[in-house]
């Protein structure tokens, strides 16, 4: 019986540790270099926690500014609305997409821990957007994850921030994000056919198109996702994304793996 308690006293504690860490995970945030100046319609703020006690949202500022606000718990926020990925600006999708990478790279192939939580975004009651990471507790406690000594393995595709070695884009001399970046947005603006989008009858003016693609271990690129304002528009930048040319590939940990990007970008209707 002594034996028994000690081991459920042990698994307890473990739990207890396993906590902050995943709050770390959701907290750590790091906006992107490659958000044009011209998106910003999104402003920054000091985040805040928010967290269900007592029958109550209880909220804590602090210390970094976000776009997004945090949330976690085991079950969802009182007093907030669920809300989809189309509800976020082009800032807060870009904010939202680096948080998920660093999470699953974090988890790695961990699948015990990712089925014990869902990720999920909410309108907070004080009006700002916000993360969520709902927790299921009795899935943590029941498998293997409180063996929080266990060594995650390198995922087959890695975040462009966690990136040993950055993809090269043609004509950058090294791995510089910055040359990559523009090399894409310079690809894009002399590519994409503007009469598409000036003939969909959609109001003038500046339009966020959000995309997200992978630099495979061959350098072409892979798995390409957009979100924009029309669904010719989301066809015609895969075909801009896709004629992108073939880069020399990332490594990480001495090996070539794919690499994710995401890149924000404001389309003018005239």
């Amino acid at each position: 019986m002594m034996t028994k308690n000690k081991s459920k006293k042990m698994n307890q504690l473990k739990y207890l540790v396993l906590i902050p860490v995943l709050i770390s995970m959701l907290f750590y945030t790091s906006c992107s270099d490659t958000t044009s100046k011209e998106a910003l319609v999104s402003s920054k703020a000091i985040q805040t926690a928010f967290r269900n006690k007592d029958g109550v949202l209880k909220a804590q500022k602090l210390q970094k500014s976000t776009y997004l606000d945090s949330y976690i718990g085991k079950e969802a926020p009182i007093g907030a609305k669920e809300i989809s990925l189309s509800d976020l600006s082009l800032e807060e999708s870009a904010e939202f997409e680096q948080l998920k990478e660093k999470l699953e790279y974090n988890m790695g192939d961990r699948y015990d821990l990712k089925e014990a939580f869902t990720f999920r975004l909410f309108k907070m009651p004080n009006g700002r957007n916000a993360t969520a990471l709902i927790l299921n507790l009795e899935k943590m406690k029941n498998s293997n994850l409180l063996d929080i000594d266990e060594k995650v393995e390198t995922k087959k595709t890695v975040s462009f921030f966690k990136i040993d070695k950055k993809p090269i884009f043609p004509g950058c001399e090294s791995e510089d994000k910055d040359c990559f970046t523009k090399g894409v947005q310079n690809h894009f603006s002399a590519n994409f056919n503007k009469d598409i989008s000036n003939n969909l009858g959609l109001e003038s003016g500046k339009k966020r198109i959000f995309i997200s693609f992978k630099v495979a271990t061959d350098g072409t690129v892979q798995d390409i996702k957009v979100r924009a304002p029309h669904p010719e528009i989301e066809q015609e930048v895969v075909r801009v994304i896709s004629s992108l040319p073939k880069m020399e590939p990332g490594e990480n940990k001495g090996k070539k793996v794919a690499v994710s990007f995401n890149i924000p970008f404001v389309l003018l209707i005239e």
